[in-house]
């Protein structure tokens, strides 16, 4: 814009191939393709991959609770099962939760999308910690399936009060793309409320955990800590404390590092233009900067001093939800901005390092206060 010239052509029909696989991608993700019995056609191959695969891990996990194998085994096996079900289950009603916040409060966002983003993934991370400690997968499918029925029925109903959308006036309106939402929404309500009331404790009771119950105080987490943690032969010993602490620093420095990148990426370009500038830092910048390197910071002072089983907690979740954001973020960038090699690296480092982190502040919690 400054110089006027032309600084590079492209051709839009001609792709590079990620931008031809993220298109592909694109268009199998939102079944943008074919016409209206196609597009229906796979949406309900879709639910029922959905149903085999979900099907498909609860049979391993019951297959595999036996007691042929070693606690430590059958502890495993229910994880993974705890950890499957809470990502899976809970994305029906966090996107039935979803529809209702845009409905209701759609309008007092610019940006729609973000607003969706934030909502979403949000309150999806959130049910994923609550049914993945509750340890309970009848418990998880009960409630999922309840939430579901209770947010989808609403759905219709606030499209109705709201913007005064009702079934009956779309269909004189002709309006059937929000008719068929509406009627899609009903039927899975109808039929999640089915399934609620279908599920009995007698199916549970038929479960093989039930018939081999084992617990999570099986394994003597606190006798193995103590061992490693009196390992002084181990001449690369680090106190437990003090690797947690390094790795909040670690990833402290990896946000400044990255955000060193960015800034280092406009020295390359020949000239930088931001809409709406003016030479003030926005207070949504000041936010992601306190959330990310400052509530980093914030836990590695904190454990130097508090070692109560609710700051445990509370910084699991945090670095839960912190590597979460470091996967997402690594993932857009190989889409968006594959050719900075830098910035990938250092996110890649930023994953890795979280993984570190999780894995101590879960040793950590189960440590005797």
């Amino acid at each position: 814009m400054i110089t006027g010239e032309i600084e590079s052509k492209k051709t839009p029909d001609e792709l590079t191939y990620i931008e031809d696989v993220q298109s592909v991608v694109g268009r199998l993700h939102f079944g943008n393709f074919g016409g209206r019995p196609i597009k229906l056609v796979y949406f309900i191959l879709s639910l029922i991959t959905c149903f085999v695969i979900i099907t498909g891990v609860l049979i391993w996990v019951e297959a595999r609770n036996k007691k042929s194998m070693t606690i430590r085994q059958r502890l495993y096996t229910a994880k993974v099962g705890h950890i499957y079900l809470a990502i899976c289950l809970s994305m029906l009603p966090v996107t039935a939760i979803s529809f209702l916040f845009m409905k209701l409060f759609g309008d007092y966002f610019l940006n729609k999308q973000t607003a969706i983003y934030y909502c979403y993934f949000i309150t999806w991370g959130i049910t994923i910690l609550i049914f993945r400690f509750k340890r309970d997968n009848y418990w998880v499918n009960k409630s999922s399936l309840l939430v579901s029925a209770i947010a989808g029925i609403l759905v219709p109903m606030s499209s109705g009060i709201i913007s005064d959308n009702w079934i009956w006036k779309t269909i004189a309106n002709q309006q059937y793309e929000i008719l068929v939402i509406d009627v899609l929404w009903i039927l899975i309500s109808i039929v999640s409320f089915y399934a609620y009331l279908k599920v009995s404790k007698k199916i549970k009771l038929q479960s093989s955990f039930n018939k081999h119950p084992i617990t999570y105080e099986n394994l003597d987490y606190k006798k193995e800590i103590k061992i490693k943690e009196n390992t002084h032969n181990n001449k690369n010993y680090i106190p437990m404390r003090i690797r947690i602490i390094s790795l909040w620093t670690f990833i402290v420095i990896g946000f400044l590092i990255h955000h060193i990148y960015g800034i280092a990426n406009v020295y390359f370009k020949t000239s930088l233009v931001i809409e709406g500038s003016n030479g003030e830092i926005p207070g949504w910048a000041h936010q992601w900067r306190m959330l990310l390197e400052g509530m980093a910071f914030l836990f590695a002072v904190l454990t130097t001093q508090v070692t109560r089983k609710w700051f445990k907690w509370t910084s699991l979740i945090w670095a839960c939800l912190l590597g979460l954001f470091n996967i997402y973020h690594f993932i857009t960038a190989i889409i968006y901005e594959a050719s900075n090699i830098s910035e990938i690296f250092i996110l890649l480092v930023m994953v890795i390092v979280n993984g570190f982190l999780l894995k101590e502040l879960i040793d950590w919690k189960t440590e005797e206060n």
